[in-house]
């Protein structure tokens, strides 16, 4: 029998993410800079776990996991200024978007079973997952805007936009799985491994738009005009208020690998793999305007080839490569964010591909005193097919290469000095826009004596500038249009002690 259980408990203090409304062109010098607002949350995590293993004989051997997952975030005083908004074709000046009362919430439960047997050829898996996730979101916005002048309106005169939004999602989806996995060996030199596995997943999903407000004059406070912006729309897997949701979702995956040992250190390997993309909840409804409605996502699905190869050379070095292509059909891909105005785009990409190599190798030198690690990635990641059209743009968000470089040196019985070097490759941001490549370099000492573990060091040596979240998409004012800076040279220190 295992028991695990771990809470986490946290009060988070922060600002929003700069906007590129306040700093145009973004340098070192805005690395400390607050964003404009203030964020005051809470959040609640708890995992807990109960397992038991049983051998059901000499060769075969019976795993049961049971699991419950919390993870929740309350917005208790949340505020975003914007230095520009646009309403009515104005821009208005002075505008906050306070999300005050929002709440995350997802929780998941489920079983795990597995049963595992060796017998003269290889071995033999069987097992089985239930899970039931269930998710609430609720979006709690309201945007105050002042000195804005709509001409057509009010004669001209000042006049303050109010908008307060209300939207309270609940979604569930409970999925059961079968899979099978068997790798035979047919020599000693060659085996075949070759698993299938089987998904249902049913969804349930219920969603309230609530909102008002509109236009008042900016001196008396009369309404202007309401009409545009108040409304409450229902829709839920339940009524099917504008289209019938699916409730159910059928997937399966396969994989095929052969693997023959050319000799005792080193062996090549193929691998055929089909396998799918199974959606949270809250994916499968949309707002457009003040309209919910069914995303109608197709399935994705994408087959996967591969080989490689990992061979020994003696005592000295280790080394590994592969390369490998994927092609995806209706590839799942969001736009936007929950607290955007205009709610969250889904969609599905008609047909893309990934195709790129992978390389890693150790050397051990000096009877281990020196060991020296590198790493080279490369991806070719493109949409081939959107909307019924050809189209070779890059997928946004991947990096179309990452190396490594890193060596440890002892020094002595207890210390080690070490060295890591990153290098990251060029990405597209979901606009188009270029965030540009850069290289990261850390080094440090570090100690174990005993049960006690010691490390510390510089992170960043060379103070390189470099964008750990950028978004250029202008259309999403407030929960989006803007960027975190990675953090500079800083130096750190840390222990573990092992009870």
């Amino acid at each position: 029998m295992s028991f695990d259980i771990d809470y986490f408990y946290g009060l988070i203090d922060t600002t929003p993410n700069n906007s590129f409304m306040d700093i145009q062109n973004p340098s070192k010098s805005d690395r400390k800079s607050a964003g404009n607002g203030d964020l005051h949350n809470k959040q609640q995590r708890l995992d807990v776990s109960i397992g038991y293993k049983a051998n059901v004989s000499e060769n075969a051997n019976f795993d049961l996991k049971a699991f419950y997952h919390l993870n929740r975030i309350s917005y208790v005083d949340s505020i975003t200024r914007l230095s520009q908004y646009i309403a009515y074709g104005t821009s208005w000046n002075g505008t906050y978007a306070d999300q005050s009362g929002s709440l995350f919430d997802d929780q998941k439960a489920g079983l795990i079973a597995k049963y595992d047997a060796k017998h003269s050829n290889g071995h033999f898996y069987l097992g089985l997952e239930s899970m039931y996730n269930y998710g609430k979101r609720v979006m709690n916005q309201y945007i105050w805007a002042t000195d804005g002048v709509v001409s057509q309106m009010n004669s001209g005169n000042p006049m303050t936009y109010r908008h307060a939004m209300n939207i309270p999602f609940e979604g569930s989806k409970w999925s059961n799985a079968l899979y099978v996995l068997e790798k035979y060996d047919f020599t000693k030199d060659f085996s075949l491994t070759g698993g299938v596995r089987y998904e249902a997943a049913t969804y349930k999903a219920d969603v309230v738009y609530n909102t008002q407000g509109g236009l008042y004059d900016a001196n008396t406070g009369n309404v202007v005009n309401l009409g545009n912006v108040s409304s409450i729309t229902t829709i839920s897997s339940a009524n099917g208020a504008k289209g019938k949701l699916s409730n159910t979702q059928h997937n399966f995956a396969l994989e095929i690998t052969p693997n023959y040992h050319y000799r005792e250190s080193g062996n090549i390997y193929a691998k055929y793999e089909r396998g799918y993309f199974s959606p949270s909840p809250n994916s499968l409804l949309r707002r457009q305007s003040r309209t919910y409605l069914p995303t109608d996502l197709k399935k994705e699905t994408y087959d996967t080839f591969e080989l490689g190869f990992k061979d020994f050379l003696g005592d000295v070095a280790m080394v590994s490569a592969s390369a490998y292509y994927t092609l995806t059909q209706n590839e799942f891909y969001t736009i936007g964010n929950a607290h955007s105005v205009s709610g969250v785009q889904y969609g599905n990409y008609d047909r893309t591909q990934r195709a790129g190599i992978e390389l890693f190798s150790e050397q051990y030198l000096f009877g281990g005193r020196l060991s020296l690690s590198e790493s080279f990635t490369y991806i070719d990641a493109r949409i081939l097919k959107n909307n019924g059209v050809s189209v070779k743009d890059r997928i946004p968000y991947v990096s179309n290469y990452k190396g490594t470089f890193g060596f440890n040196v002892a020094l002595g019985k207890h210390w080690n000095l070490w060295n890591q070097n990153t290098f990251c490759g060029s990405q597209k941001d979901i606009s188009g826009d270029t965030i540009k490549a850069y290289s990261l370099t850390d080094i440090g000492l570090s100690a174990k004596f005993g049960d006690l573990s010691l490390s510390g060091g510089v992170r960043n040596v060379f103070d390189t500038f470099y964008y750990s979240y950028y978004n250029g998409d202008a259309r999403d004012s407030i929960a989006g249009y803007g960027f975190l800076i990675g953090q500079g040279r800083s130096a750190f220190i840390e222990g573990r002690y092992t009870f």
